[in-house]
């Protein structure tokens, strides 16, 4: 039986793992992503960003007896 936990992003590698979610959900050609953008508006370094607007990350970690695994992501506006 799977259980999902929602988890804040704070250590790198969990900001990887939100960050390659879409990359390993959809097939290249289908990828609408732009990283680098979202690394920016993550960090607070985008134009879109700047000022009070700040963007919290979370994954939805799936936990089976066996491992964990990411099944999907959320970014809300913190202000």
């Amino acid at each position: 039986m799977k259980n999902y936990q929602i988890k804040a992003v704070k250590e790198q590698g969990e900001k990887e793992q939100f960050l390659n979610l879409p990359a390993m959900l959809y097939k290249k050609e289908q990828l609408m992503q732009d990283r680098k953008m979202e690394e920016a508006v993550l960090s607070g370094k985008h134009i879109l960003v700047q000022g009070n607007l700040r963007f919290l990350p979370f994954l939805c970690i799936s936990v089976s007896e066996e491992k964990e695994s990411v099944a999907g992501r959320i970014a809300f506006n913190a202000v």
